[in-house]
């Protein structure tokens, strides 16, 4: 009898502390964009991490936008390199648990109190603990985001190491653009949604300075 009431205690911590970890990892609009996830097999949780960031980055520059000068950003690449390789470190470590959750037969990410009380009573402790340390991971990912949102850089693509900064340029509001491994930012683009691939050089702005 004791023996079951103390089993019974450690289950309700095990599910409390669950709670928690989806809590701190999925806000809302993650936990929409998760459950895509689970229908979609060529999505990545890096993706569901950047298309998260950019919604709170393009509400926060919506209130207040700050404007960045080339050299303003040029001084974050080194920090920006750091965080990167951590980044990647921890998608890796994703991707590797996430084969796992698929092998357990787990192909949803619980979206409320009920389906997740109904995931935990149906999980193993090893499937428990999968899932609590891919959430650890997702939420370790979010807060590198973060601060470097609340540095003004602006993460387009986490899959592509792509960051971009409001800038006003030869009298022209454009977007200074940055891809890891850049030695400094010497690219710029019209949009925050543009990919790196549209991305023009600087020297093209100067350029057309002189032309006029």
């Amino acid at each position: 009898m004791v023996l079951h009431f103390r089993l019974s205690i450690e289950r309700v911590f095990a599910y409390a502390f669950f709670r928690y970890i989806i809590k701190i990892s999925l806000n809302p609009d993650l936990i929409c964009l998760g459950r895509c996830f689970a229908l979609t097999k060529t999505t990545t949780f890096a993706r569901l991490l950047t298309m998260n960031s950019d919604t709170k980055t393009k509400s926060k520059a919506s209130q207040s936008t700050q404007y960045y000068t080339v050299d303003e950003a040029n001084l974050m690449i080194p920090d920006l390199d750091l965080a990167f390789i951590r980044i990647k470190q921890m998608q890796i470590q994703v991707q590797e648990l996430f084969k796992l959750v698929k092998k357990r037969g787990i192909d949803f990410v619980p979206s409320d109190d009920k389906q997740l009380l109904l995931l935990h009573s149906t999980l193993d402790d090893e499937s428990i603990d999968v899932l609590s340390s891919l959430k650890l991971l997702l939420a370790n990912i979010q807060e590198e985001i973060n601060a470097l949102s609340e540095r003004g850089c602006s993460v387009a693509s986490i899959d592509q190491g792509l960051v971009k900064w409001h800038c006003k340029l030869s009298d022209k509001v454009v977007y200074l653009s940055w891809v890891h491994g850049e030695k400094q930012v010497s690219h710029w683009c019209d949009s925050l949604d543009d990919s790196a691939s549209r991305r023009r050089p600087l020297s093209e702005l100067t350029s057309d300075d002189s032309s006029t």
